[in-house]
């Protein structure tokens, strides 16, 4: 016989819930914070107050609502400690189990901080790198990193530490993840890109206006937004509809590592080899997901995919050249590239390897000495390191002519040579190699357009910034104490 269940939100995600799970529970009601809906039916069934539910002791609660955090809060304080969270993934809607039984106090915590890290990416996050360098500076913040995502995830604990932390800080955008008030929200981000987001994405791109107001609302929520330069400002302010104000210079956490770290070493130690040659570093930006949505340009048009592109020929190149090759794409498009891997001078490099030595994926950015790619925005990363580039993008006319473009013209923005022929790729590889000054006044150019920091102290300047958002938000004397008086 199925569970008996009440689903919390009488609304569009409720019903989704209800029409997803109908066959595995027993639905006898639905619950809704809005008064007006008491007493009504919604798909056949009796909706009530928060205070009905008493009246459904045995029953599971499912919450089906993007306010879920703050519904747990409200149930948490009525003295209910187990929950199911319906999370409305399009094509994998799932059900999570919330057992927050071993906790008796949620009050919040001013002090400590969940750092939110996408699980897929965790390696190259700034979030991660402020956990990672904990030690390189000095801050009175209790840091706890939450990977999201994670298939192993405990869902209690992390619904508990959500609960508890005064600040929430996030490396990505995450509907349904981010409380509506009573906590901080800080927006760090994870790179600044030259293609459109938001309001800007244009309509080949299969999101609806509506969708898009739901992202501005979602930006609307953070209360502060870290930066990298002011050109970042106008570029943000203008894709989610958000006053300057919001928005704070700090540069980002993660690029302390491409000041201090031994890349060179450390790449030795992923690629398990010792490393005597040149070494180059292709890297395109991310097109298409694992459900297969388009999100950029074409899917495939990798440099490595062209017709001119020959992997024994090319590794003869390598190898003649004395040059090493790395390929890092998106995990979901690694595999469109696998045929090369077998040559003896090419190697892929992804999230799982990197985790598997615990380092932080930009801990070997310095150790390239030259990168490729497309529209990626590893490439705004790069240029602190003043590292030569060449630009392989294969789709540049699609681009274009679906406005995926933000910054035109693309020749000005990319300072590097751009090829589109496998030919000319390892033309300007050489030329690249060996004359670390080719390209290099264009470089400074737009380093200073995407870069108002240039030099180490981001994880400090972003850790500082954190507490002084804190100290105005709740009030604190610049200690982690109440000011009184």
């Amino acid at each position: 016989m199925s569970k008996k269940a009440v689903i919390f939100g009488a609304s569009t995600a409720g019903e989704w819930a209800y029409e997803t799970y109908s066959e595995s529970y027993n639905f006898i009601a639905f619950c809704d914070n809005d008064r007006a809906k008491a007493g009504t039916l919604f798909c056949g069934l009796p909706v009530v107050s928060p205070d009905g539910l008493s009246e459904y002791k045995n029953a599971e609660i499912i919450i089906a609502s993007s306010y879920h955090l703050e519904i747990i809060t409200q149930l948490t304080g009525m003295g209910y400690r187990r929950f199911l969270c319906f999370n409305c993934k399009p094509k994998h809607p799932e059900i999570h189990v919330v057992d927050l039984g071993k906790w008796d106090d949620f009050s919040v915590q001013k002090n400590k901080v969940v750092l939110k890290n996408r699980y897929m990416s965790k390696t190259r996050e700034n979030t991660y790198a402020l956990l990672k360098r904990r030690e390189s500076y000095k801050t009175r913040l209790n840091f706890v990193l939450i990977n999201t995502g994670d298939p192993e995830m405990d869902w209690g604990e992390y619904y508990y530490h959500m609960l508890t932390a005064g600040t929430i800080v996030y490396t990505f955008a995450s509907l349904g993840h981010t409380p509506s008030g009573g906590k901080l929200n800080i927006q760090i981000w994870h790179g600044m890109s030259i293609k459109v987001q938001g309001y800007m994405r244009s309509n080949a791109f299969p999101v609806t206006f509506k969708a898009k107001e739901q992202i501005h609302l979602l930006w609307n929520k953070y209360n502060r937004i870290f930066a990298t330069s002011q050109m970042e400002i106008v570029k943000m302010s203008a894709q989610y509809g958000l006053p300057i104000q919001k928005f704070a210079l700090t540069g980002q956490a993660r690029n302390d590592y491409l000041f201090d770290s031994d890349g060179r070493a450390k790449l030795a130690l992923l690629l398990n080899r010792e490393i005597t040659q040149k070494t180059v570093l292709y890297a395109p930006t991310f097109r298409e997901s694992k459900l297969g949505k388009l999100h950029w340009g074409t899917p495939g048009s990798f440099i490595f995919n062209s017709d001119d592109f020959n992997a024994e020929s090319f590794n003869s190149f390598l190898l003649e050249n004395n040059i090493l090759l790395c390929i890092k794409l998106h995990p979901n498009e690694a595999e469109q590239v696998a045929n090369i891997f077998d040559n003896s001078n090419i190697f892929a490099i992804d999230e799982e390897m990197i985790d598997r030595l615990g380092l932080h994926t930009y801990e070997i950015f310095n150790g390239f000495d030259l990168l490729i790619t497309d529209y990626s925005s590893i490439y705004t990363d790069f240029l602190l390191l003043d590292t030569p580039m060449i630009f392989a993008p294969l789709d540049l006319e699609k681009m274009r002519e679906e406005k995926e473009l933000l910054f035109e013209p693309y020749e000005f923005w990319v300072p590097g040579p751009i090829v589109r022929t496998v030919r000319e790729l390892e033309t300007e590889i050489i030329k690249s190699l060996s004359d670390r000054n080719y390209y290099k006044k264009e470089r400074e150019i737009i380093r200073n357009i995407f870069h108002l920091y240039k030099e180490k102290g981001f994880c400090e300047r972003t850790v500082r910034m954190l507490e002084k958002e804190i100290d105005e938000y709740y009030g604190l004397d610049g200690q982690g104490g109440e000011i009184t008086g």
